[in-house]
């Protein structure tokens, strides 16, 4: 039987809720044709499905990013070339394209591509106006270079352990900083250098900036005489292919500089310079790598690509049934609601209140996306880092209460009582599910009642660990219960009530009184409604109910769940897709 062709729906138009809209500088007359004509050829980033870690251009303008260790050339919104295995990038905009992969490097070069071999422990990849390349080795460090007419590669050691290398001059010269010390490398001979501070290199081997800690210095590497300093500092550059600006990223973000007049231009709507990637086009205009999409800015700093699915890495919290619904999020806590025929809604979890409370142990927090939903599809419950929980009606997406489970145990949080408990025992305090792994993030998972209802969380306050039963009616607590030992959520019994691993004791709690399972427990398990424990080098007991035997502790990520058919989450969207059978 004919099927019918396979049908896409994404990209309908969005609302946001809980953040505020963003402020972009104006751009000036002269620039408003050319960002027009920019917008309508950048409309979308390009998005991968691994995080960016390096952008640059060839010497035709196209676009190179590296993601996931695999190459991409671009040819306009499209990629169109591709290289595994990669684990550095060299593309300024001037000459062939260099790649670091394992133990070669590989020139990407019009006139035909060559494969080097090379340490497989290279790093700072760089090459030369005329060819070299070089780059740094580690224990001791030594600089490694290979010069265009040469077969041998030369390795010279340097008189340092963390060299730090910028670039080669136009004379051939390496120029490699230390902590205390300037170095210029010239074949096998390695002197000091005019000044302690790095030096970076522009392409053309003719400029380099001298990053002093209160300003920076353009200085011309023909004769190693200043040009003129900015006030502004850094730590990385990142030179235009014709050096006639480079770009300074610092702890207060990245600024543009002319590097013949020293004009310096803030570019406040760019990334810090420790969460983006960044490289100048040949036509002035910027790409920044935001998590796994790459934006484009004009030259003065203006975001031209706008996207309605998630720059960072998303993983998919849950999914209908049906096939018609989707719930994502990412590591920035992004939460996405997406509908097969209706518009998407973004909730944006950073631009909520963070309750700010101190965690006793690093495993204790909530990580965005855990998320559960009610047997009728009805609601989702989404934790996100900070010590909240979002609650998602299904139907519409809109976010029905933010509730803070990080709040001081008082009368203001509902009824509430104390429980004492020991410690547990240190050697199973986390439940082993293969070799370097554990449970912990797993446990925070929110139990939600089978209608929807009543939701149960952990919090913190201080010490003390929280366990919160809300009535979701009216987002409010309706019963608490305080613990002075670390606390997990085990899962849920068919008659609602939730298990709780408290110290060394197992509770069954709910709206009634609470109940004592066991005591002197180091690990529980729950499975088909049975509650197994153990103690510390004891065998497995059913202490609620009795069917079959304790499960394996499963190694699965709470956050990923199954796709059903015709729901598919590539490159930070969902689309659904339609392969129903023609009539």
């Amino acid at each position: 039987m004919d099927a019918r062709p396979t049908v896409c729906r994404a990209g309908l138009p969005h609302t946001e809720t809980g953040a505020a809209p963003s402020e972009s500088a104006i751009p000036s007359p002269t620039l408003i044709l050319g960002l027009e004509l920019a917008v309508a050829l950048a409309a979308e980033p390009r998005v991968h499905d691994a995080t960016v870690s390096a952008v640059g251009f060839d010497a035709e303008g196209a676009l190179w990013t590296v993601a996931g260790r695999r190459a991409v050339r671009w040819e306009g919104d499209e990629p169109h070339l591709s290289f595994g295995g990669v684990r550095e990038l060299w593309a300024p905009g001037t000459g062939p394209v260099v790649l670091a992969a394992a133990d070669r490097l590989i020139v990407v070069d019009p006139n035909g591509d060559r494969s080097l071999e090379a340490p497989p422990t290279l790093s700072q990849l760089v090459r030369g106006p005329k060819g070299q390349l070089a780059g740094m080795l580690p224990r001791p460090s030594r600089l490694w270079r290979l010069d265009e007419e040469e077969d041998t590669p030369l390795a010279v050691e340097l008189p340092c352990t963390d060299g730090r290398l910028g670039g080669i001059d136009g004379r051939g010269r390496a120029w490699v900083s230390c902590r205390t010390m300037g170095l210029v490398v010239t074949d096998e001979q390695v002197v000091a250098a005019p000044w302690p501070e790095p030096t970076e290199v522009s392409p053309d081997g003719r400029w380099g900036v001298r990053l002093e800690p209160d300003q920076s210095t353009v200085v011309d590497l023909h004769t190693d005489q200043p040009l003129g300093s900015v006030s502004a500092t850094g730590h990385q550059v990142r030179w235009s292919a014709d050096s006639a600006a480079f770009l300074l990223g610092g702890a207060e973000g990245w600024v543009r500089v002319d590097t013949a007049t020293r004009a310096v231009t803030a570019l406040p709507a760019l990334d810090a310079p420790a969460e983006a990637a960044v490289a100048i086009g040949a036509d002035g205009q910027l790409v920044v790598a935001r998590g796994a999409a790459v934006d484009t800015h004009d030259p003065m700093g203006r975001q031209l690509t706008e996207w309605a699915g998630h720059r960072w890495v998303p993983h998919l919290l849950a999914a209908g049934a049906a096939g018609d619904w989707a719930l994502t999020a990412d590591p920035r806590e992004l939460v996405i609601w997406w509908h097969r025929d209706r518009p998407t809604v973004r909730i944006d979890g950073s631009a909520l209140p963070d309750p700010q409370a101190r965690r006793r142990h690093p495993l204790e927090r909530s990580a965005v996306g855990h998320a559960v939903v009610d047997a009728e599809e009805r609601v989702a419950v989404v934790a996100l880092e900070k010590g909240m929980a979002l609650v998602i009606d299904l139907a519409t997406g809109q976010l029905l209460h933010a509730l803070p489970l990080d709040q001081p145990p008082d009368a203001t949080l509902g009824p509430h009582r104390s429980l004492d408990v020991e410690a547990r025992p240190r050697d199973n305090a986390i439940a082993s599910c293969g070799p370097g792994a554990h449970l912990g993030p797993r446990v925070v998972t929110p139990r939600l009642s089978a209608d929807g209802r009543w939701l149960t969380t952990l919090g913190w306050w201080g010490d003390a660990s929280l366990v919160q039963l809300w009535d979701l009616s009216r987002g409010e607590v309706v019963r608490l219960w305080v613990f002075d030992q670390r606390t997990n959520l085990v899962g849920s019994l068919p008659d609602e009530r939730v298990v709780v691993h408290a110290g060394d004791k197992v509770f069954a709690l709910g709206l009634g009184a609470e109940k004592v399972l066991a005591d002197g427990v180091a690990e529980v398990r729950l499975g088909d409604g049975t509650v197994w424990v153990r103690g510390r080098k004891e065998t497995w007991r059913a202490v609620d109910g009795s069917q079959g035997s304790p499960p394996e502790p499963s190694c699965a990520s709470p956050t990923t769940v199954a796709s059903p058919e015709g729901v598919h989450l590539a490159r930070g969207v969902v689309r659904f897709m339609d392969t129903a059978p023609a009539p």
